[in-house]
């Protein structure tokens, strides 16, 4: 009931930021001149009667490149993955990286809300693939690493999830994230012990306490 009533007030404020931004624009603008695109108004209107796939067409058609219009469509974007509509979330901001002539600051982030949305969804393919690529920006490099960490621990991918957890560490040295290191070594020993390859256990056993003595996992595959 509780998150139910936050998605709801946040409907309600994004179509409050969508309505202030149409009157900065077109109605409190030193260009008296301008005209209002009716067709915003029109996927207002859709929002209100929560025919989201009308909105998500009308604005994906007459979205202008610049900075209100783009914070808008994709905290849009962000509202239909809170609201569990992640197909809805993923061709929004999939319309808006189409765009040719889009910024590359605008496209990186709307590529990043693309990544969360496939997150969101447990595509981790197409996930990784995403921030795979956003690591080596720098505005998006330790959130990507984050989430590649994530990513690689919930597929026990172990070794993948310690190298980008050492990428981190170079970044943002105090990650809370860099506390599992220990946990990673132990499910590589713990690997190592069922396939029955005891000196390997042994090595990661040591990694792990060296990286956290006082692990009691570590202890416990110790003994």
């Amino acid at each position: 009931m509780f998150s139910d009533s936050i998605l709801y007030l946040s409907s309600i404020f994004l179509l409050f930021a969508l309505m202030g931004y149409l009157y900065i624009k077109f109605f409190d603008s030193e260009d008296n001149n301008k005209k209002i695109n009716p067709d915003y108004l029109t996927g207002l209107k859709y929002l209100l009667n929560e025919e989201s796939d009308k909105a998500i067409n009308l604005f994906s058609n007459i979205i202008e490149i610049d900075d209100d219009t783009i914070q808008t469509h994709l905290a849009l974007g962000v509202l239909f993955r809170r609201q569990g509509k992640i197909d809805k979330a993923i061709k929004l901001h999939e319309n808006i990286i189409s765009k040719p002539d889009l910024e590359e600051n605008y496209y990186f982030q709307t590529l990043n809300e693309l990544g969360e949305n496939y997150y969101a969804a447990g595509i981790y393919d197409k996930a990784e693939e995403i921030f795979l690529k956003l690591k080596e920006v720098e505005a998006h490099k330790i959130s990507s690493l984050e989430k590649l960490i994530k990513i690689y621990e919930y597929l026990s991918q172990w070794e993948q999830a310690l190298k980008n957890l050492e990428e981190l560490s170079k970044v943002d040295n105090g990650n809370n994230l860099i506390n599992s290191t220990s946990h990673y070594y132990c499910q590589l020993s713990q690997d190592s012990i069922d396939n029955n390859n005891l000196n390997k256990a042994a090595a990661y056993l040591r990694k792990a306490r060296e990286n956290n003595p006082k692990s009691i996992r570590q202890m416990y595959l110790s003994s």
